[in-house]
């Protein structure tokens, strides 16, 4: 069964995330960055899921700092059983670039997640890609517009979307 991203309960699910990111650190809106942005069936998956996440880039330097909080947040709030991360930070995935499928489940990774962070009028704007790395398919493809502080309640929108994904393509259990 395919769940559409602009499913009822999907929207819902993004309304109440973008309301309750607006209210601790001034995020501005989470909405699609692809037309196209389906949740995809039949992951597949191995016992333990092997999740990569690469450093986020950042398209100025005053914004590093808030990259390396967003990657750091990420690692530490992702890594929880199942999932167990990998380090391949020196496999570089832009954010518009198809990852080198072949090389990273190589390197026993699942799924793969990358980001970058560009400057905006309100701001920063940061964009993250999940992909599953089996079926060479983007499960996830966002952006969250916000202030420069907001690098912790980002990662935790990420965070929230990434395991939202994971669990309706099938690869997590819901509680």
């Amino acid at each position: 069964m395919t769940v559409s991203s602009s499913s009822p309960a999907a929207i819902s699910r993004r309304a109440t995330l973008a309301a309750a990111l607006t209210s601790i650190g001034g995020l501005a809106i989470a909405r699609p960055a692809l037309a196209n942005n389906n949740f995809i069936p039949n992951v597949v998956i191995k016992r333990d899921l092997y999740l990569a996440i690469n450093d986020f880039t950042c398209s100025d330097i005053a914004l590093a700092a808030v990259a390396a909080e967003i990657t750091h947040g990420l690692r530490s709030r992702l890594a929880i059983p199942p999932i167990s991360l990998l380090d391949l930070s020196d496999e570089k995935v832009g954010i518009e670039d198809l990852p080198r499928f072949a090389t990273l489940r190589a390197r026993r990774a699942d799924v793969l997640l990358i980001g970058h962070v560009g400057d905006h009028p309100r701001g920063m704007k940061v964009q993250f890609r999940v992909w599953t790395l089996y079926n060479e398919r983007k499960l996830a493809g966002l952006q969250y517009l916000g202030a420069r502080d907001a690098g912790g309640a980002i990662a935790d929108g990420i965070t929230v979307e990434t395991y939202d994904r994971l669990r309706d393509a099938g690869a997590l259990k819901a509680n």
